[in-house]
């Protein structure tokens, strides 16, 4: 009786303690990125013709945090072609999302004409934007990176995830074939990202789990009764 009295305790506190890893694995910040590889075409006529490239010219990471979103976006050295040697530039980043209260966090640090716009902005094929995050002219190259929090009431990184559209952003000093446009400015958008990111506090979280469910099963088994 003592031997499985005991073994049942052993098994509820295995099965609180996975419990515990898979609630708070479920409570983890979301993540969510982004990769830009896809710009409307200046060499052509038709203002919907888009190229792709394989390489992104940057990246964008979605962040749950305290109270709100935190952004990280960066330029990776890049072989699109550019107008001098210095490279391309980012300038400005749109998206979509609720009210909120932004702020610059590290990095190359965001200007005057940064915010939720009160009249949404019509860019490139019609897609509308109400968030614009802009940088210095000149500023952005690539190799950088720039990192800011938007907080505020339902602000989360889910939250500024359209249903429809895409994040744009505008990079300029690019080359020919591709600098038809004043600047040399071209509109990269990124699809809807396909799966959330885990946080590495999420893994370990599940991992602490099962090892304490493997621990349960292999002392239980050690500790299970002969039957006479």
């Amino acid at each position: 009786m003592h031997q499985h009295a005991a073994c049942a305790r052993r098994w509820r506190q295995t099965a609180v303690a996975c419990l515990f890893a898979c609630s708070a694995a479920g409570a983890q910040a979301a993540a969510y990125e982004y990769s830009f590889t896809t710009f409307f075409d200046p060499t052509t006529a038709d203002a919907f013709d888009t190229r792709s490239v394989f390489e992104p010219v940057a990246r964008l990471l979605l962040e749950d945090t305290e109270g709100g979103v935190r952004f990280t976006l960066s330029q990776p050295i890049h072989s699109f072609p550019a107008a001098t040697s210095a490279g391309t530039f980012l300038q400005t980043l749109w998206l979509n999302g609720p009210t909120g209260q932004w702020a610059s966090t590290g990095g190359v640090g965001l200007v005057a004409g940064t915010g939720r716009l009160s009249t949404p902005a019509v860019q490139d094929a019609g897609l509308t934007y109400n968030w614009r995050f802009e940088f210095a002219s000149g500023s952005f190259a690539e190799g950088n990176s720039a990192s800011w929090t938007v907080t505020g009431s339902g602000v989360t990184a889910a939250s500024f995830i359209p249903s429809f559209g895409w994040p744009m952003l505008t990079l300029v000093d690019a080359g020919a074939p591709y600098n038809g446009n004043p600047g040399g400015a071209l509109n990269f958008i990124a699809a809807r990202p396909a799966a959330v990111v885990p946080e590495p506090g999420t893994v370990a979280l599940m991992l602490t789990g099962l090892a304490a469910l493997a621990v349960g099963v292999r002392r239980s088994r050690q500790t299970r009764p002969t039957v006479q």
